[in-house]
């Protein structure tokens, strides 16, 4: 492609031909990564993979994985030469040290979410961004739409110190500008990756090759938590199964790795109690593991609606939300700042936080309706095609060249 061409004459304009054949130029990413179990660490693998696929030709690219006190770099990542201590004040800026000493560095990409970072809000991210001599380009998962003194701050200080911000949503930019007072010209807005899917499998088959063949399948994925939200799905449930017994809702996901360390099992369980309660147990179905992205694909597919339930009104974006729109199917969905974007793009519903009878009001006319609800359905995989990670990391890749750029 020309852009790398040119992408590839800018970036090495100030090597001699040896030291561009004996060392690539690295971009390096600091988030967490697979095998820990978060949304931020599959978000950056993806985003990793597709990057390093589009211009692994003129960039090699490094992971800086965020660590536990108590993990161990050399048995999780083996193959790579940094890392960050969560809790560590020291290694933030040893890590920004080391970064700034190893010339082939070029600029840091940061995917940020308040509690990956160690210190009240995560602040200890300051200490690297002070400390650090390379351009950053920084991706928020979470932009608060409230924030106090301490959190304006912390914001506030970031984004000093970055060359780039990058939000999902044109909400969470206002949010920025409005409420951080940040400059608008340091924010772009890149949507949430999600798969190139080819959209024609029959859905007879796929329910069938999951043993779900004859069911109307309502679905929700994710890690469990309070959060989530799913008691209020359940509760609209009654009804919807007297009218239609085939009705299966199936609930595909771990519980989060932190509350689980914290509460153990209690949210699935209180869960388990109003299904037995409400007499649904043939109806509602937990899939209790952390499923790969293929696995996850079919279960979408065979889905006939999604439902995302979470009641974080100030959730900025939702990784569950952008991959459900990529397979077609209509959309029932409580209101955070994603979703409220897209009330007027006819995806499905937008329902109010909490409410039982907006879910059973909002089930039943889309089993009611079937050409609204497969218009719905293509309107939603319609909007995700210029959403894939293809298009996402050329995005990413033309911000990065532009810094790059201005750095030689």
């Amino acid at each position: 492609m020309n852009l790398f061409k040119n992408l590839k004459q800018a970036v090495f304009k100030n090597f001699s031909k040896r030291e561009v054949e004996q060392k690539k130029p690295v971009i390096a990413y600091l988030a967490n990564f697979p095998p820990r179990k978060c949304g931020i660490a599959t978000f950056t693998k993806k985003i990793l993979e597709n990057t390093q696929n589009k211009a692994g030709d003129f960039f090699d690219f490094e992971k800086i994985p965020i660590l536990e006190q108590a993990e161990h770099k050399k048995i999780l990542y083996p193959e790579s030469n940094y890392s960050l201590i969560k809790d560590g004040k020291k290694s933030y800026l040893q890590c920004a040290k080391k970064i700034n000493n190893n010339k082939a560095i070029k600029m840091v990409c940061i995917q940020h979410e308040f509690g990956i970072f160690g210190g009240v809000y995560g602040r200890y991210i300051l200490l690297f961004l002070n400390l650090l001599k390379k351009p950053v380009v920084i991706t928020f998962h979470s932009v608060l739409p409230g924030p106090n003194y301490l959190l304006k701050y912390l914001v506030k200080g970031i984004a000093k110190q970055v060359s780039l911000i990058i939000v999902m949503n044109r909400a969470s930019r206002q949010i920025l500008i409005k409420k951080y007072n940040i400059d608008p010209v340091k924010i772009k807005v890149i949507a949430h990756g999600v798969p190139k899917i080819i959209n024609n499998e029959n859905k007879v088959s796929l329910k069938r090759n999951l043993n779900l063949d004859k069911r109307r399948i309502l679905l929700t994925f994710g890690f469990l938590s309070p959060n989530k939200g799913i008691e209020y799905v359940i509760q609209s449930l009654p009804r919807v199964a007297r009218e239609y017994p085939d009705l299966l809702y199936l609930i595909v996901g771990i519980t989060h790795p932190n509350y689980k360390k914290a509460r153990g099992e209690e949210y699935r369980n209180s869960l388990k109690k109003t299904i037995k309660r409400l007499k649904l147990k043939d109806n509602v179905k937990f899939i209790n593991r952390f499923v790969a992205e293929t696995q996850l694909i079919r279960y979408l597919k065979a889905s006939d609606i999604y439902l995302a339930t979470s009641i974080d009104q100030n959730q900025s974006v939702s990784g569950t939300f952008s991959y459900s729109l990529s397979v077609g199917r209509p959309i029932i969905a409580t209101e955070f700042i994603q979703t409220q974007e897209l009330k007027d793009k006819n995806i499905g519903f937008i329902i109010a936080n909490k409410n039982p009878k907006a879910y059973e009001k909002a089930i039943l006319k889309l089993f009611a309706n079937k050409p609204e609800r497969e218009a719905m359905g293509e309107n939603a995989f319609k909007l995700s095609r210029n959403m894939t990670w293809e298009i996402t990391a050329q995005k990413y890749l033309n911000e990065f060249k532009k810094i790059i750029d201005r750095k030689s």
